[in-house]
């Protein structure tokens, strides 16, 4: 399944880049993250790997990983894993003036069965997906 997000955020683009790359930023809006561990690597760099734990609304933890992939000046591709889930987002940073236009192009891969019906859940996922963008470009733009 793919597809793709954007929004727009009033910072300039070096400002959105570095919040993308803070970790530490990442609790003030991702919601339901309780810990952002450096498994493998130097943080922040092309194929550091982190643990990434989440307790949602009803108290259940979950898992996933994160892995950088590639880094450019305005772009960080970035790959999770979890059980049964692989998704990879490739975060577009494209300056306008004294903003930036946040484009993430998102591919997600399941186990084969469900493969046949994720179709269905596209909408969900992309609303999703779009939700985390939104809390994010809040966060940017509450920077002083």
């Amino acid at each position: 399944m793919k597809y793709t997000t954007k929004v727009i955020i009033k910072k300039e683009v070096d400002v959105v880049y570095n919040a993308l790359n803070d970790k530490e930023s990442a609790f003030k809006w991702i919601d339901g993250l309780e810990t952002f561990d450096l498994l493998e690597g130097i943080n922040g760099e092309v194929n550091s790997k982190y643990k990434m734990i989440f307790i949602d609304k009803k108290g259940n933890l979950s898992e996933m990983t994160e892995t950088i992939k590639q880094k450019t000046d305005n772009t960080i591709v970035t790959v999770y894993e979890a059980k049964g889930v692989w998704n990879e987002c490739i975060n577009n940073l494209i300056s306008n003036g004294n903003q930036t236009i946040y484009e993430m192009k998102t591919t997600f891969k399941f186990g084969v069965l469900t493969n046949l019906f994720i179709w269905i859940l596209k909408p969900m996922f992309k609303k999703e997906t779009l939700k985390g963008l939104n809390k994010f470009k809040e966060y940017c733009e509450s920077i002083e």
